[in-house]
């Protein structure tokens, strides 16, 4: 009977503690949702600037390597003079 009564309390100390964890992580969750949800609604303008001009920055770049690796250019050649 002993062991009957340890195995109940074992099984109900995991599930209290199952409980308890559940109710910790959603208060966590509803918590760091919250934040994202406000940082969100503030800054929802400036992040999206930054992209674009995160975008045109690199685009420009990219234009520019490519329009210099394809040019037609004379090499410069260096010539010793004789004195």
């Amino acid at each position: 009977m002993s062991q009957l009564k340890h195995d109940i309390f074992i099984h109900l100390f995991r599930w209290r503690h199952a409980a308890i964890c559940y109710i910790m992580y959603k208060e966590r969750l509803t918590k760091i949702l919250g934040f994202v949800k406000r940082f969100y609604d503030r800054s929802v303008y400036d992040i999206i600037l930054f992209i674009i001009v995160a975008l045109l920055i690199l685009l420009s770049f990219a234009i520019g390597f490519i329009t210099a690796k394809y040019q037609n250019k004379i090499p410069i050649q260096i010539e010793q003079s004789k004195q």
